[in-house]
């Protein structure tokens, strides 16, 4: 016989054994063992129907069982493998006893290798519920789904105590319990089995558990608006808090459990708590949170300060200083305030502020804060006579801001000023100028009397040396004849050729001194005028430059 013949045969004998199993394989089925009586009762699409048979098998030999007592009811779905005399493992348990054994409650999946290899696909997964009480008249079901997404549902009207067996095909299978008012220790459970082996799943059923609670603030005021976060293990849910900050989680478990509350005012709390049995525990909370300042602003007459700028900076500890605005009634606030020493600051032309406040926890400060004058420079504008004058516009500026008035009737002024330091008075009249124009130190409050005079000017001509007048292009200053200090000086006007330096311009020289204008030009060089004495200016005068001289 050739090699080609004898493979040929082979492969159909092969071909024929395949056959054969898998039309003996067995469909899902169920059925429960009642622990008390050992009368077997099974179901069909949910029905139960009692089997006047009584098991005498063992638990940890279900497998048997299960095949055997198929087989003296339907002749169609005999396992052959599995009867078969030849093996030994799978003889019939003559044992008397009818007690199903007690099973211990667990988290923990148990596989209970019979190491028996039949060559059958159907696997018998016992799951045994401990802790109901069958006076409780409670429909549960267990479903197992394999994994081709197939699922088979177990269903009991009344919850009692057993071993309930389900058979399945397919070596990974999920199982999941549902008892109502009941939680299970073991939801869920995953798992995959060797052919011939069984797996006893202990699920414990517990009455549900949870949670009532309620939020206040560290003052015992409620506060609305929280979440609330649950966990225990992989299992997390959350809640929200109520206006009257209540909220309750149910359907829980026994075990330790860490709730975390979260509200946006307040400091984050976390806290645990344990849960027995049935158990619904109520639970208070108090939040925490940093200090909170509110304020009103009021000037110096007690009038709402509205639109100012508030500094709060602190004092002991390196951190950005926080900044509000006051409100149209004067209002501000700050919160999420550390624990610490602080400056409250206020500098503006409506008044100052500076007040030294201690924070710490939970405190909560309502306060007016009265602002006190800003510096300013106040006085009288009089003229060569000695007599006030009103509606002279003054103004003066500091490296941010320009400050103006007007006098009054009275020839009274005042200009607030938002700091201390060096100041000069001016007058934005075109034929007015202030006569006794100093820079002056402010310090707080400065009073002084103002001489305004009609305003007066240093004229002259610039020409280069063949009698040509430039009315542009080149720059004038003061000499101070002794000194041989010069100045820029600012040209008021040019016109026709002719310039203009008003009197204020020559503050800094002294009614002694002699002094020269110095021209000077790109393009056509450098020239003087003529020494005068400062005194000649108290009347106009004219003074000619030549360049290039």
């Amino acid at each position: 016989m050739s090699q080609n013949t004898i493979i040929s045969v082979v492969l159909i004998f092969l071909a024929i054994i395949f056959g054969v199993y898998f039309i003996n394989s067995e469909p899902i089925s169920q059925e429960v063992d009642y622990s008390g009586d050992g009368t077997k009762k099974s179901s069909v699409d949910g029905v139960l129907s009692t089997d006047s048979k009584t098991d005498s098998e063992g638990v940890a030999d279900s497998n048997s069982s299960d095949v055997s007592s198929e087989s003296s009811t339907d002749t169609e779905n005999v396992d052959l493998t599995e009867s078969s005399t030849e093996d030994s493992t799978m003889t019939t348990n003559t044992s008397d006893s009818t007690d199903v054994p007690e099973v211990q409650t667990t988290d923990e999946v148990e596989i209970v290798d019979e190491a028996v290899e039949t060559g059958n696909k159907v696997i018998t997964y016992n799951i045994a519920i401990s802790g109901a009480q069958s006076s409780f008249a409670k429909a549960f079901s267990i479903v197992a789904t394999d994994s081709d997404g197939r699922k088979e549902e177990f269903t009991q009207k009344t919850l009692v105590d057993g071993i309930y067996k389900i058979k399945a095909e397919k070596r990974m299978v999920s199982f999941s319990i549902d008892a109502e008012g009941y939680a299970p220790v073991l939801k869920e459970i995953s798992t995959m089995i060797n052919l011939g082996a069984s797996i006893t799943i202990e699920i414990e059923l517990e009455p549900l558990a949870g949670f009532t609670g309620n939020i206040k603030s560290f003052n015992g005021i409620a506060v609305g608006g929280a979440v609330i976060k649950i966990s225990k293990g992989v299992f997390k849910k959350r809640a929200y808090g109520n206006t009257k900050g209540e909220f309750k989680f149910t359907d829980l478990s026994s075990g330790e459990y860490e709730l975390k509350i979260i509200h946006p005012q307040f400091d984050t709390k976390t806290l645990t708590a344990s849960l027995v049995k049935g158990e619904v525990k109520e639970v208070i909370v108090k939040l925490n949170r940093n200090a909170i300042l509110f304020g009103n602003l009021l000037d110096e007459e007690g009038q709402a300060a509205n639109g100012v700028k508030i500094t709060l900076s602190p004092v002991d500890i390196k951190d950005k200083a926080s900044t509000a605005l006051s409100g149209a009634n004067g209002e501000f606030k700050f919160d999420d305030i550390i624990t610490g020493n602080y400056e409250l600051k206020v500098s503006s032309l409506k008044g100052q502020l500076s007040e030294k406040i201690s924070f710490h926890k939970n405190l909560v400060i309502s306060k007016n804060f009265k602002l006190t004058p800003p510096p300013s420079i106040s006085g009288v504008i009089v003229n060569t006579k000695g007599k006030p004058v009103s509606g002279v516009k003054l103004f003066t500026f500091d490296d941010k801001t320009i400050i103006e008035c007007v006098s009054k009737k009275d020839g009274r002024f005042r200009l607030p000023l938002a700091k201390q330091g060096k100041y000069r008075i001016l007058s934005s009249s075109s034929k007015m100028e202030i006569n006794n124009n100093i820079k002056l130190y402010v310090p707080g409050t400065t009073k002084i009397v103002l001489q305004i005079i009609e305003k007066k000017y240093l004229r002259g001509k610039v020409q280069t040396s063949s009698g040509i007048d430039i009315d542009k292009n080149y720059l004038l200053k003061i000499k101070n004849k002794k000194t041989g200090r010069e100045k820029k000086v600012i040209v008021y006007e040019i016109n026709n050729g002719v310039f203009s330096i008003p009197m204020s311009l020559f503050r800094y020289v002294s009614k002694t001194d002699y002094i020269q204008i110095v021209a000077e030009s790109k393009d056509f060089g450098r020239g003087e005028s003529l020494s005068f004495k400062f005194d000649n200016l108290n009347l106009d005068k004219n003074v000619m430059i030549t360049l290039g001289d």
